[in-house]
């Protein structure tokens, strides 16, 4: 039995990164009356405390999650993770989740038709409806609607064999676009770079981060951000 008030809606758990993307589409969900966003569910990677792939800390995903105000479920990963690994404990995080009533999961691509097979197939393997809320987008369309609906990002990853090393620790906003090569995709779907959202419709309130060091990591460069408390705001 779910957890959750039977009003029709369907329970969906939103793969969640950190990034742009995921955060425009959790926002497709939250503003459509026939979904109910029951969670958040990131992998991380075991030893390293980051992200999988985008390779952000934990810590500031978990300020993602509280700020937004909704659960963040955790999945762990090896280093280095073997795709039937992955495979499997992806698909028993997805049973757990649906032993707690959740009927969809929802990922934020956009046009990459292999991957969008790929997770349909882990998803159906669970019986649980894949969504993709912001499939189809033009992704130039798309990145202009996440700046100029408010969402504020830092880019925190960069493959230096696709764009300019550069741009790493640089805004995600009209001059960002502006500059970049016309053989980049505007929201990174070739893997060109991630980033770190800050803010935005979604949020109750912003997630403030320092700067820290840039770093390089297999080919990639990565931004360091580090947990900054909102100035005025003291525990006593």
């Amino acid at each position: 039995m779910s957890e959750y008030d039977n009003d029709g809606r369907t329970n969906v758990v939103m793969c969640w990164s950190g990034g742009k993307n995921s955060a425009f589409a959790l926002w497709r969900l939250l503003t459509h009356r026939s979904f109910r966003v029951t969670g958040l569910l990131t992998t991380f990677t075991e030893g390293l405390d980051r992200v999988s792939g985008q390779m952000v800390p934990r810590v500031l995903v978990e300020a993602q999650a509280e700020a937004i105000g909704i659960p963040l479920f955790r999945l762990w990963l090896p280093h280095n993770c073997p795709e039937r690994v992955y495979e499997h404990r992806f698909m028993e995080g997805l049973d757990q989740l649906k032993a707690r009533g959740a009927q969809a999961v929802a990922f934020g691509d956009i046009w990459v038709e292999h991957e969008r097979l790929y997770r349909e197939d882990l998803a159906n393997a669970v019986e649980m409806e894949p969504l993709f809320p912001i499939w189809g987008e033009h992704t130039m369309v798309a990145a202009r609607t996440i700046v100029h609906s408010g969402f504020n990002a830092t880019i925190v990853n960069v493959n230096t064999r696709m764009i300019p090393a550069a741009v790493i620790g640089q805004s995600y906003n009209d001059t960002f676009l502006r500059n970049l090569h016309r053989d980049t995709d505007p929201c990174g779907e070739k893997g060109e770079f991630h980033t770190f959202v800050h803010d935005g419709p979604i949020f109750h309130h912003p997630v403030h981060t320092l700067k820290g060091n840039v770093r390089e990591w297999g080919g990639h460069l990565l931004q360091e951000l580090l947990p900054f408390a909102q100035p005025g705001l003291l525990e006593g």
